[in-house]
């Protein structure tokens, strides 16, 4: 196993449990309850997965690249929030937006390597055949609409407990 292995395998698991920990913190959403382990599990996790990414070679800038830079300005703005603004007034529903966008992103990332790297994905859809990835891509974008906009309607209604 090469160097390049261990650290795509590290940072495939660092990627997966930031996103464990995201659907996690963001059910606590919809209960107006964070936890404070689950919360900062999934803004480090987040984090050092988009910036374990910039470790792969690139001769040029990716995608990848551009999903990792808006994840770390979204992660930015997360951490001041909830850490710095304490979720208080505005910064609450500023937090729980950032925080679904990151988590977003991360989804959006696990679904295109998915269907790049695993053999029964590819068979589904072809390189040459993306329809399969826009679908999917879509419904996982609209569930995240609809999840943003309940969790920003109870925001509005309750102060965040952690």
């Amino acid at each position: 196993m090469s160097l390049l292995d261990v650290f795509t395998v590290v940072h495939v698991v660092i990627s997966l449990v930031a996103i464990v920990t995201g659907f996690i913190a963001m059910a606590q959403m919809l209960q107006d309850h964070t936890s404070n382990t689950v919360t900062g599990t999934f803004l480090s996790m987040t984090l050092l997965t988009s910036l374990s990414g910039f470790g792969f070679p690139a001769a040029q800038i990716t995608p990848a690249h551009v999903f990792g830079v808006m994840s770390m300005a979204l992660l930015a703005t997360a951490f001041i929030a909830l850490y710095v603004r304490r979720a208080m007034g505005v910064w609450k529903m500023t937090y729980i937006l950032t925080a679904v966008l990151s988590q977003y992103l991360n989804v959006v990332v696990l679904i295109v390597q998915s269907f790049q790297k695993l053999s029964p994905l590819r068979v589904i859809a072809p390189p040459d055949a993306p329809l399969s990835i826009v679908l999917v891509q879509t419904t996982v974008a609209i569930g995240f609409i609809v999840f943003t906009a309940r969790a920003l309607t109870l925001a509005r209604r309750t102060p965040l407990v952690t």
